[in-house]
């Protein structure tokens, strides 16, 4: 096994167990906890599970490398390919949608949010992520413009087809400006939301400064001490 190798699976193998583990604890979590069961959190959970599943096909890279070329792992090998693609496109789309579920919750009302993430739209929502994808994987690999399988003898891939890269990294491209439009225009809602709150702030102190001024004190004599005046002796009576 080359130096090159060895470091590339190890690499893998790192990958894998923080992948698995760590999105394992986050789903538990969710689980377990009512506070966050969450229509966000919903989407988080399934981003979890793919990357469990991306994180799994890391632990078949790990075998290829190191030189195990059986029949089965063969068979493994050609699975492996479109199951990452997949994993990867859905979990792209994912990270989209839990982009414009915070969109939707901190820029619109409550009944808007509640009408737009209900469970039928969320189910198609989740369904789409991962069957897009997967048809534009099997149509390519039934229309023979894609290989599956070991590539160059190291590890499994879904390759040999210059129009599904493009095509792949066209669609990637196409997600991640999206997301960061929506978290540029979610910046920009929360910026000026607190602008008019301290702005309103203000306008609050300035006018109760200014009662203040306009309340005028007016002292009480009620209890104030009586002076005698002193009678002139003509005015005295007998």
């Amino acid at each position: 096994m080359e130096g090159h190798k060895i470091a590339l699976a190890t690499i893998f193998a790192i990958l894998a167990a923080l992948g698995i583990s760590g999105n394992t604890f986050l789903i538990t979590a969710v689980f377990f906890s009512r506070k966050l069961r969450n229509v966000t959190n919903a989407f988080v959970v399934i981003l979890s599970i793919s990357d469990i599943i991306n994180s799994s096909t890391l632990i078949v890279q790990v075998i290829a490398l190191a030189g195990v070329r059986t029949q089965a792992f063969m068979v493994m090998c050609k699975i492996v390919g479109p199951v990452a693609t997949t994993v990867l496109g859905a979990s792209s789309f994912i990270m989209t949608l839990i982009a414009l579920c915070r969109f939707v919750l901190i820029t619109k009302q409550p009944h808007t949010f509640k009408r737009v993430f209900s469970k039928p739209n969320m189910a198609v929502m989740i369904s789409v992520s991962f069957l897009f994808p997967l048809s534009l994987v099997l149509l390519f690999v039934l229309l023979d413009l894609a290989t599956a399988g070991l590539n160059e003898d190291t590890i499994c891939l879904f390759y040999d087809s210059p129009e599904f890269n493009t095509m792949c990294g066209c669609f990637l491209l196409v997600l991640l400006i999206t997301v960061a439009v929506i978290y540029a225009k979610i910046y920009l809602f929360l910026r000026r939301h607190f602008r008019q709150l301290r702005s309103h702030s203000t306008r609050r102190e300035s006018s109760a400064q200014l009662g203040e001024r306009s309340v005028s004190v007016i002292p009480d004599t009620s209890e104030s001490p009586r002076i005698a005046v002193p009678v002139p002796a003509q005015d005295r009576r007998p």
